[in-house]
């Protein structure tokens, strides 16, 4: 926080907070880091990301949907992004696109189905 008080256009700085205060349990605190972050920087893939996760969390998958989408377009190499994609598509009930989403996070990084190993088998037999 003293990074910030020195320097609010430091979006990094901001981002770590919001970051931290999202583990702490503050997601509207935390949100409303996030919001001036994706503000200031439309394409901050990080802020879009971490946004989502609040939305998940909270069960708002639509917004949480948008987030992750605007994420992967920002920084379509990302394949944790394209993992939280998945899982918020899954939670709409649409398993071809999570499955899709899925297969894209997997091509970028072999290790992700063994890291989400249930998912990864949920949605490959899903179809």
């Amino acid at each position: 926080m003293q990074a910030i008080a020195k320097n609010p256009a430091d979006m990094n700085a901001q981002l770590q907070a919001a970051i931290v205060l999202a583990r702490l349990g503050d997601r509207s605190e935390a949100l409303k880091y996030f919001d001036k972050i994706v503000a200031a920087e439309p394409k901050n893939a990080a802020a879009l990301n971490n946004r989502g996760n609040i939305f998940m969390i909270e069960g708002n998958y639509p917004a949480a949907q948008r987030n992750y989408l605007a994420a992967t377009q920002s920084n379509p190499e990302d394949a944790e992004i394209w993992v939280n994609l998945a899982k918020s598509y899954k939670a709409m009930n649409n398993m071809k696109k999570a499955k899709e989403s899925f297969s894209k996070a997997q091509k970028l990084d072999a290790s992700i189905k063994n890291k989400y190993k249930a998912l990864a088998l949920e949605l490959l037999n899903a179809l």
